[in-house]
């Protein structure tokens, strides 16, 4: 019914329209990138053709105090 009060004000649009599909975009962008992640298996196989003998790779899963895993992380240190 917003169209048809008057006098609409760009307020009225912004309040109305705009800002509550923010929420959608972030909620889609999210399940978007989920699809891009490699798994612990992707990421070895990747690593796995660098030859380089100046660094350790280090690639182990992440887990958070409690022990619930939360993801894994790669480390290059100097040797």
């Amino acid at each position: 019914m917003t169209p048809f009060v008057k006098p609409l004000t760009w307020q009225q649009i912004v309040f109305t329209y705009i800002i509550p599909i923010i929420p959608l975009f972030y909620a889609w962008d999210g399940q978007a990138s989920t699809m891009r992640t490699y798994t612990f298996s992707d990421v070895e196989h990747l690593l796995k053709d660098i030859k380089n003998d100046t660094y350790l790779w280090e690639i182990k899963k992440a887990k958070k105090d409690n022990g619930k895993k939360l993801g894994y992380y790669i480390l290059g240190l100097p040797k």
